[in-house]
């Protein structure tokens, strides 16, 4: 019996297997920056950055702050890159900490500019270009007149720039290259004018495996050292490793006539006698209900249909078999027990969703062990 009622387990060699067999598709003189966001892809942020740099990754990216000053505290060095704008009141611990900031808006650069004044401190920053994401970064046709404007402010050391590709994972997609075309046109145009950008960077993990001409100056990999692949596309040029594995145990198990129903509102109703077993756990540990009715455990090494999802509990059809399963046996919600596998990307599907979602809504509060 364990001694929590749910954990999960992620081995160190699958990470760093991961970034090896990514190093192993881009040149060695490529930066190599590691996302880490999501709570480090459900890992757990502190411990997965960790592990990324004893695997020899270059840089660091996050998305919010108070990751990048989680990691500054934990005595992480390595040049982190926040890759959004940050809330304009984190700017003087942002430059105290060294961290190198996006900047795609002219408001928050003069922000930065004048707090990184008052501090006496040079400001790395990094300008996002959007080429068709449409998500934050400058329009193209505003590149040049932003880049103008920001290279008078102050204490902006212009350090990077950057975009992000909306579609790189359907590999051939002619908007990627577009897009690259887009970023790499304006870049031209910023040098004609005397500004000159020692860190370009726009691959992602898809671009990075499968279009060398997006390497650019540094690389951005995030899913695929999680283990996660763009499309099923990419499992034919390189092998990656699903890290992790989420583990409960059943805590109960009942007999249920043909008729019964299961669950409230009785949604599930039992066509044949069988068994139930109850997990301890659920929507609020990141069991979404959309795994009601589709999503499987397994429970030694046999995948048993999830058939109602509580806040936390769930219940799991034994399948009407009369067998030893008691209460304390081991059942996996993603990842590998023993030869069997539950695929994160496969079971996204069954519920309704995409693995990144599915793994990034697991409760961060629930124990993660590192093992080699």
């Amino acid at each position: 019996m364990s001694l929590y009622r749910t954990w999960i387990e992620i081995k160190k060699t699958s990470i760093k297997n991961n970034i090896k067999n990514i190093k192993a598709k881009i040149p060695g003189n490529k930066l190599f920056l590691g996302v880490v966001k999501g709570n480090g892809w459900t890992c757990g942020t502190v411990q997965y950055a960790k592990c990324l740099v004893e695997a020899g990754v270059d840089w660091l990216g996050v998305t919010n702050i108070e990751d990048a000053l989680l990691l500054r505290r934990e005595k992480i060095n390595l040049p982190i890159l926040l890759l959004c704008e940050i809330p304009s009141g984190r700017i003087k611990e942002a430059l105290k900490n060294k961290l190198r900031l996006t900047v795609c808006t002219k408001e928050f650069a003069e922000q930065l500019s004048d707090k990184a004044v008052k501090l006496g401190l040079k400001a790395n920053v990094h300008i996002k270009v959007n080429t068709g994401l449409n998500r934050i970064g400058v329009s193209p046709n505003m590149v040049l007149v932003f880049l103008k404007y920001i290279s008078n402010l102050s204490n902006l050391c212009l350090e990077g720039a950057f975009s992000h590709f909306s579609c790189a994972e359907q590999i051939g997609n002619k908007e990627t290259k577009q897009q690259l075309k887009i970023f790499q046109e304006q870049i031209k145009k910023a040098k004609q004018i005397g500004i000159d950008f020692n860190i370009l960077h726009i691959a992602n993990t898809a671009a990075s495996i499968s279009l060398p001409e997006t390497h650019l100056d540094m690389v951005r990999i995030g899913m695929g050292i999680a283990g996660l692949y763009p499309s099923n596309d990419f499992k034919k040029v390189i092998k990656l490793y699903f890290p992790l594995t989420w583990k409960t145990q059943i805590t109960y198990v009942r007999d249920i006539t043909q008729g019964e129903t299961v669950g409230y509102c009785g949604r599930y109703k039992c066509e044949l006698k069988t068994t139930i077993a109850t997990i301890p756990i659920g929507y609020a540990d990141g069991l979404s209900k959309k795994f009601e009715s589709k999503g499987f455990v397994l429970i030694k090494c046999e995948p048993f249909r999830i058939i109602a999802v509580c806040m936390d509990q769930a219940m799991i059809d034994l399948q009407g078999t009369q067998n030893d399963l008691k209460v304390g046996e081991e059942v996996v919600i993603l990842g590998k027990q023993q030869m069997a596998y539950l695929d994160p990307e496969v079971t996204a599907n069954q519920v309704g969703t995409c693995a990144e979602e599915l793994i990034c809504q697991i409760n961060p509060k629930i124990p993660r062990f590192f093992i080699e």
